[in-house]
């Protein structure tokens, strides 16, 4: 086995562009390092600036197209810029030698949920739930395009998994926020957009 190469972390206390310029120089040094230029594509997406993240992503894939986490990575940051086109097609790609990846799936459902294909959305979150049990991800995407299609108690159910999974994410609480004011059951909803606020103030 292939023993991984540690990076050369930033300096303790470096501000944000410190740590952008810190990846960067490292790439600089040597453009064929792969795990720079991913820690690098991170930072910059942190700092809002996607469409670098991806610029150095694709650099990366090039060296190592047939790396699947790679190639999620790259189209999790080309769906955030709404070129689901690119995105479904590196995705796809994957797909044929990996046909049972959950976060191949998931990156699927979530490029059908932007589109408003919530049927399609449904199936790929579905596929990526079961394979991946304990994707909060997954099961909050399912939940999103299961509210779409008004199938709301089943909605709440995945919300409900989805917060156990990850209860430091204000966004399911919010939804089931939306989901119970859409039955009606105003305390309820109440409840959890204050739980809501208190997760993301943690």
């Amino acid at each position: 086995m292939e023993t991984p190469v540690e990076l050369p972390e930033p300096p303790d206390g470096a501000s944000p562009a410190e740590v952008v310029e810190h990846w960067r120089n490292l790439v600089l040094r040597d453009p064929t390092d792969v795990p720079a230029k991913r820690r690098l594509a991170r930072e910059l997406e942190a700092q809002g600036e996607t469409a670098l993240a991806v610029e150095q992503l694709e650099s990366a894939r090039a060296y190592q197209p047939e790396d699947v986490g790679l190639v999620v990575e790259l189209a999790t940051a080309l769906t955030a810029l709404r070129r689901f086109d690119a995105a479904e097609r590196e995705l796809r790609r994957v797909l044929k030698f990996q046909p049972d990846n959950a976060d191949v799936h998931l990156g699927l459902g979530v490029i059908s949920l932007r589109r408003g294909l919530y049927v399609q959305a449904d199936q790929e979150l579905r596929r990526a739930t079961e394979l991946d049990a304990e994707s909060g991800t997954a099961f909050y995407y399912r939940a999103d395009a299961l509210n779409q299609l008004s199938r709301v108690d089943e909605a709440l159910e995945l919300l409900a998994r989805a917060a156990q999974l990850q209860p430091d994410q204000p966004r399911s609480f919010y939804l089931m926020g939306i989901l119970y004011d859409k039955k009606g059951r105003s305390a309820e909803a109440a409840a959890m957009y204050r739980k809501a606020r208190e997760v993301g103030g943690a």
